[in-house]
């Protein structure tokens, strides 16, 4: 998707993580098929599979006791990119409610966007997706 420097994942409450794309091994996804909601290019999918480098440390993230968790408020002061804060890369094991992957150009601007599959059974959390922990990344398929 065009000239991509960032991946913002989105979850179902909104809160996002913004990772560098040379921090992604695998960025697959199923067939996409055009969205045209917005002005950018947007992509409905019924495959993601997706594999992220990271450190031990990276998954110490502890929404509850976090000072400063992701999103909660509007100006939050804290960082919600994983090169500032390389813990919160954490959330992704601590919920399976990926919403969107967010394509952002240099600047963080958003360029394009892929939804992914999302189970309607339940509101807050996709039983489509599964997340597991390997030796140095995080693999996460989401898969209709």
């Amino acid at each position: 998707m065009k000239e991509a420097s960032y991946i913002e994942v989105v979850f179902e409450n909104l809160e996002s993580i913004i990772i560098p794309l040379e921090r992604f091994r695998k960025l697959e996804f199923g067939p996409l098929k055009p969205n045209s909601n917005k002005g950018v290019d947007e992509y409905d999918t019924d495959d993601v599979h997706i594999q992220i480098g990271y450190q031990d440390i990276d998954l110490n993230y502890d929404a509850i006791n976090d000072e400063y968790p992701l999103g909660m408020f509007v100006n939050n002061p804290a960082s919600n990119r994983v090169q500032d804060r390389p813990n919160i890369l954490g959330r992704l094991l601590a919920h399976q409610d990926i919403m969107t992957l967010d394509y952002l150009n240099e600047q963080e601007e958003e360029i394009g966007r892929v939804y992914v599959p999302w189970n309607e059974e339940d509101e807050e959390s996709n039983g489509f997706m599964k997340v597991t922990v390997e030796s140095g990344y995080i693999a996460v398929r989401i898969k209709r």
